[in-house]
């Protein structure tokens, strides 16, 4: 992990989504990676993973992904079958997260949603992130479940 000084951490889950929306992985790879870089000021060269989850007959249950740059990540989960989204936004920098936020629920749709804030210190690791991905994906799903 890369220590980087406390940096602010938002955690935002939404509800009630369009379903074909959430499952089309262009979608959500090319108009979401923009509305990322914008966001975090990322160039082309920023590592972008993204992670498609199947269940045992090949349908779609959701898609992660991840940017990374030096000084921040963004972390998207998307739940299909329950129309939900989890994103997770850290940056040790300054960012406008209020209007990332109304332009993100604009493009989406986006009806009923929680947002939190905590602080941290770190990136995830670029060498195990699409472990941590998935991982991240089957918490976030057990948590909003509920």
């Amino acid at each position: 992990m890369n220590t980087l000084g406390f940096g602010r951490h938002y955690i935002v889950d939404a509800f009630s989504l369009d379903k074909k929306q959430l499952t089309d992985a262009d979608y959500f790879q090319s108009e979401i990676t923009s509305l990322c870089k914008k966001w975090l000021k990322a160039t082309d060269e920023s590592n972008l993973i993204l992670c498609e989850h199947h269940n045992a007959d090949d349908e779609s249950l959701g898609l992660s992904l991840a940017l990374i740059t030096s000084v921040s990540q963004v972390m998207l989960h998307n739940y299909a079958p329950q129309q939900m989204l989890s994103i997770s936004v850290f940056s040790s920098t300054r960012f406008p997260m209020q209007s990332i936020w109304t332009e993100f629920k604009k493009d989406l749709d986006i009806g009923r949603y929680e947002i939190n804030m905590v602080n941290r210190c770190n990136l995830i690791d670029e060498s195990i992130a699409e472990k941590q991905l998935t991982g991240a994906w089957q918490y976030n799903l057990a948590r909003l479940s509920n």
